[in-house]
């Protein structure tokens, strides 16, 4: 089975403590109704980071797919966290056409990301049309370590993957 991936590079520092991470959109299902993606991370380097507060936030094409205006865990999305009682988390809709994946550290064990991809989250698209793809618009990350002072990545970007979607297998 084949899965394509779409792959954007978070390359900007802020302070010597900023680490350099990479996330990246995985097709998991795509059928004539639904389309279904996991968002992954990993650090950039070898070594590891805890991940503290994050908050990724995308727009794709309403002409494509639709996304519930409420949505349920467990239902539209579905997080992969090992210890989830140390992290609020949800996905919201600020906007028709945008996505907001939200995780809250609280306390606890955090998680730990490495230099090979974690699933953060699947989110469950609707497909308006049978040949409809997922296409990020515009993405803003801001992501932590669990102390809060020191961020990963704080970037606005523009995105058009067409021309990086390729095939990969899980």
């Amino acid at each position: 089975m084949k899965f394509k991936f779409a792959i954007f590079v978070l390359f900007y520092t802020i302070n010597l403590f900023a680490q350099q991470y990479i996330l990246r959109t995985v097709t998991v299902s795509n059928s004539d109704s639904e389309y279904t993606i996991s968002i992954q991370i990993k650090m950039e380097n070898p070594g590891k980071s805890n991940l503290g507060n994050a908050t990724l936030r995308f727009s794709y094409n309403v002409n494509d797919l639709s996304f519930a205006g409420l949505p349920a865990e467990g239902v539209d999305y579905s997080f992969n966290f090992i210890n989830t009682g140390h992290y609020f988390f949800s996905v919201t809709r600020p906007e028709v056409g945008e996505i907001s994946v939200n995780i809250y550290y609280k306390n606890g064990v955090p998680q730990i990301i490495t230099n090979k991809y974690y699933n953060l989250v699947t989110i469950k698209f609707n497909k308006k049309m049978e040949f409809a793809n997922f296409k990020i618009n515009k993405c803003t990350t801001e992501i932590f370590s669990p102390n809060k002072q020191k961020p990963w990545q704080i970037k606005n970007f523009l995105l058009g993957f067409q021309s990086n979607i390729s095939s990969k297998r899980m």
